[in-house]
């Protein structure tokens, strides 16, 4: 308990780019229950898109994969003595990352429609706003986490930051990899899962 409310407190300071003095470190435990937390806002998110139909657990698999594909990849960026605590906050730091796009996302759809000769222009720029915005504030998140368990030069931890969020896998790619099939509307066999998953990587959708 003690330790996931140590995980809580650095991620939510870190919401407000405050970094935390004297963080508390944590072990593998609350980084599971981190990334547990992930997988299951991941899934709940995706519940809308598939409703009607039954569930496919191959959906699971999937985010479980990808979640770990981006704890393995930021485990490189993260200062090593804090490597469980760093990972830990970031993990809940995507958490608030997706529920504010889905919030930003439901909020733009509930606003009229524009005029028909602006709505390409909606649909296109409105989506990369939300995006942009978002990453802004998840790198800025990063660097007062980074700088809560090793304090460094601000230009030197917004680098690791910015460099931690590029090598993440992006959100298209793990919509290939989860969403696609994670409902019975889109049954394919794990085979052919993984090929969407390959041709996702290989031609950039994930950039």
């Amino acid at each position: 308990m003690n330790s996931a409310l140590a995980v809580l407190k650095v991620a939510f300071r870190g919401a407000t780019w405050r970094a935390t003095p004297d963080p508390r470190l944590v072990g593998l435990p609350s980084l599971l229950l981190s990334a547990l937390a992930l997988i299951a806002l991941r899934v709940a998110l995706q519940i809308p898109a598939g409703a009607g139909g039954g569930f496919n657990p191959y959906g699971i698999n999937a985010a479980i994969a990808w979640i770990a594909l981006e704890i393995a990849v930021a485990a490189l960026l993260v200062p090593p003595g804090a490597r469980t605590s760093a990972l830990s906050a970031m993990l809940i730091l995507t958490c608030i990352a997706e529920l504010a796009s889905m919030a930003a996302k439901v909020v733009v759809a509930l606003v009229p429609s524009p005029a028909a000769a602006a709505a390409v222009f909606h649909e296109r720029s409105v989506p990369f706003a939300i995006f942009a915005v978002v990453s802004l504030w998840w790198i800025g998140a990063m660097v007062a986490v980074l700088r809560s368990f090793a304090p460094r030069p601000r230009l030197f931890t917004l680098g690791r930051a910015a460099a931690l969020w590029a090598a993440l896998p992006r959100r298209q790619c793990r919509r290939a990899a989860c969403a696609d099939f994670c409902w019975p509307r889109f049954r394919y066999s794990h085979r052919q899962s993984m090929g969407i998953v390959a041709r996702a990587v290989c031609d950039g959708r994930g950039s």
